[in-house]
């Protein structure tokens, strides 16, 4: 067999690259993280084991970034955390007044605030407290 010229050496680095590339691709884009995946595969074969670097570890590693940010546990964490956060800005005292068909705040601020704020006070105070709480115990046990 030929030996092989200096120039068609595999790299090392390139497996590398191909990995960390493979990783940083938006986890919605799974078809382009297959085909990047399996060109590092590819590269791995033919460049020969790496040194330093374990892809099944930066596999692991990548599925486990995937689910700890799109897992059912982690959006529900965020969405009462949100709740609570919301309940906390508002003003139950708040003064309204009448603008032509229209009650509106008579503080320009809670007037500019969210929609979700403007149900809360709506809502009232002692059920907005209650729902506050349920969301706290709540956020107690997914911990």
């Amino acid at each position: 067999m030929a030996q092989q010229s200096p120039d068609m050496r595999p790299e090392p680095k390139r497996s590398v690259q191909l990995i960390k590339a493979a990783l940083a691709l938006p986890p919605t884009d799974e078809a382009a993280f297959r085909k990047a995946a399996g060109l590092a595969k590819l590269a791995m074969v033919v460049e020969g084991p790496l040194t330093g670097i374990d892809p099944e570890k930066l596999a692991q590693e990548h599925a486990q970034r995937l689910y700890n940010q799109y897992s059912p546990k982690t959006k529900l964490r965020a969405g009462l955390e949100a709740f609570v956060a919301e309940a906390a800005k508002v003003n139950f005292s708040a003064a309204t007044t009448t603008k032509g068909n229209k009650i509106v705040f008579t503080d320009p601020a809670m007037e500019r605030a969210p929609a979700a704020t403007k149900f809360l006070y709506r809502l009232g105070k002692a059920p907005t407290a209650a729902a506050v709480a349920g969301a706290k115990a709540w956020l107690a046990e997914l911990r």
